[in-house]
């Protein structure tokens, strides 16, 4: 992306507003922080990251999109309704990072299924389903009984991530989540970029070199580990604002600022660093490694193996006990063509093959459609009281009637089950 809809100063401007927002770690030092992260994707791509989920894909909008709405959304589905009311709701109560436009999942997921705008008093009556960001102490209610679902893409340790207990259901970065919301699909990059990750900058045209990329320097793990790489005679360029440990480094030339994956196909190694080690955060960074083709060293959630192949991966988590190992794995990535091109292997694989089935068992979902399609079928299977499947994320019994279905003109009257 060339350009985020939201800036920086608003989304620092919302941790401290007080009508939508949740009761949020006192930490303010800790929250600064991660909004400044937040913010570094202000110049990221210069493409829309397909790579990444729908679910997280609104984050990063090119800039030929500016002129669009926060999170605005229209698609045609061709389908004739009186109105949403005769469509699965999604509110996000608080906004995101600001209002929202509506957005309509229903072709997409094959039944009627519609984000509603932020504000809109009438939507809030009348949603199925509230997405909570940032997690309020208190779920809410309205009229007709929705679902609320604690929901974030950021640290549990964050904007109200220590309410998730209060909360029936969750739809966050964690694998685990009810409705899972991660940032990249393991299986959809495998099956729709293998062909652009293959034919990427070939070993020979990149620096013998790895490469680290962030604007905020937060994060004593990450900035200890490159520390000790340089002390072990890797060489490490820090290509943006922040250098850690002795590193230095400027943007590649002739690669535009707004282009990070360019940059990152310079470079045979990329250390793919979170700033903080937590179960279930992973964000974009690694995702941006293996779609860079360089070989990817990565540092943070300590259950990464649920998320990515262990032969795409220098996994760092264990440095402080196994920094020899690692500074090897480095070494030989950078040195030796074989080593490096054995990091992609996992592209030619099944992913029945991954992890000894970890990585299948935790995207058994894994359709290629917008995460709001699963959202949507919880909510309705909480209203008819269906149960719900995890594992398919799909009603346990029965299914959603398909667009069309004159069902949904029964749809508003219907009461929980």
């Amino acid at each position: 992306m060339k350009h985020l809809i939201i800036e920086g100063g608003l989304l620092l401007g919302l941790l401290g507003h007080s009508a939508h927002s949740a009761k949020v770690n006192s930490d303010q030092n800790a929250r600064a922080e991660q909004a400044i992260e937040a913010s570094q994707a202000f110049y990221t791509y210069s493409e829309e990251p397909a790579w990444l989920s729908t679910a997280v894909r609104h984050m990063f909008n090119v800039s030929s999109r500016q002129e669009t709405s926060l999170l605005s959304i229209k698609t045609d589905a061709g389908l004739s309704r009186r109105n949403d009311d005769e469509a699965v709701q999604i509110y996000y109560p608080n906004g995101f990072f600001g209002n929202m436009g509506r957005g309509d999942f229903s072709q997409q997921c094959g039944f009627p299924c519609v984000r509603a705008a932020f504000p809109n008093t009438h939507a809030r009556e009348t949603a199925d389903a509230f997405m909570v960001f940032p997690i309020d102490y208190m779920p809410p209610k309205n009229q007709r009984g929705a679902v609320a679902l604690g929901h974030t893409e950021e640290s549990m340790a964050l904007y109200g991530g220590e309410n998730a207990h209060n909360y029936e259901a969750m739809a966050d970065m964690n694998w685990r989540s009810t409705v899972p919301w991660t940032y990249f699909d393991p299986i959809n990059i495998r099956e729709s970029h293998s062909h652009k990750v293959l034919n990427s900058a070939p070993w020979e045209a990149r620096k013998p070199a790895a490469v680290f990329v962030a604007r905020n320097c937060g994060g004593t793990d990450r900035n200890s580990f490159i520390s000790q790489l340089i002390a072990h005679g890797v060489e490490v360029d820090s290509i943006s604002a922040c250098k850690p440990g002795g590193s230095r480094g400027g943007w590649p030339a002739g690669v535009p600022h707004s282009d990070k994956m360019g940059a990152l196909q310079k470079y045979r190694v990329y250390l793919a660093l979170e700033n903080r080690k937590e179960e279930g955060y992973v964000t974009e960074k690694v995702a941006d490694g293996l779609m860079s083709g360089a070989a990817t060293v990565y540092l943070g959630a300590p259950d990464i193996d649920n998320y990515v192949p262990d032969t795409a991966l220098i996994n760092a988590n264990n440095y402080n006990q196994d920094m020899e190992r690692i500074v090897s794995q480095i070494k030989k990535a950078i040195d030796d063509k074989t080593t490096w091109e054995s990091h992609r292997s996992w592209l030619k694989q099944s992913p029945e093959q991954w992890n000894q089935g970890k990585i299948l068992k935790a995207f058994s979902y894994s359709d290629g459609k917008p995460a709001e399609c699963r959202l949507c079928r919880y909510a309705y299977s909480k209203r008819m009281g269906l149960g719900w499947d995890w594992g398919k994320q799909q009603p346990a019994k029965g299914s959603v009637p398909p667009n069309g279905d004159k069902f949904w003109k029964t749809w508003p009257s219907v009461k929980h089950a």
